[in-house]
């Protein structure tokens, strides 16, 4: 699975840490061309797509909570070459409430409010110009550095439109 990263787990002295992941439904991403056709694709580590590509990536967030504890997510970023993808997340009403001011989801960066394990999250991106690029995606939780953030990266092939 692609965007589910290696998760660590401790249960040292009475505490249980584990590493949040990112979870994507059926490995799904949804495509528009920029001509408007509509179709469903494999969300992987390595992907194409074509200049003008929209891809909406429905995700959910996991703490990963063990047996004796609970960590809550904290933060979920995305970051890629701006001036070839297009990266932001589409904040429904029942995100919007569980995210602080500080976030700026049209930029790729949520903060969370306290308190909240597992939350569902739609990624949305453009390819803009043709190379190979990564995409970074780092979620972070209450867990100790050792377990937070975990990181994976997807790679992006854009060749032309035409």
């Amino acid at each position: 699975m692609a965007m589910v990263a290696i998760t660590l787990n401790s249960c040292l002295d009475g505490m249980n840490e584990t590493s949040p992941f990112v979870y994507v439904p059926g490995m799904c991403a949804y495509r528009t061309s920029a001509t408007g056709v509509k179709d469903t694709i494999v969300f992987a580590q390595e992907m194409q797509t074509r200049v003008g590509d929209t891809l909406r990536v429905p995700m959910v967030l996991y703490a990963n909570s063990g047996y004796t504890g609970f960590n809550t997510l904290t933060k979920f970023t995305v970051t890629s070459d701006t001036s070839a993808i297009d990266c932001k997340f589409v904040c429904d009403s029942a995100l919007l409430e569980v995210i602080q001011a500080d976030s700026r989801p049209e930029e790729g960066y949520l903060h969370f409010e306290d308190n909240y394990i597992v939350l569902p999250v739609l990624f949305l991106y453009v390819s803009k110009k043709v190379g190979d690029y990564e995409i970074l995606f780092s979620l972070a939780s209450t867990a100790s550095q050792k377990y937070s953030p975990n990181q994976t990266t997807v790679k992006q092939k854009i060749v032309s439109a035409d």
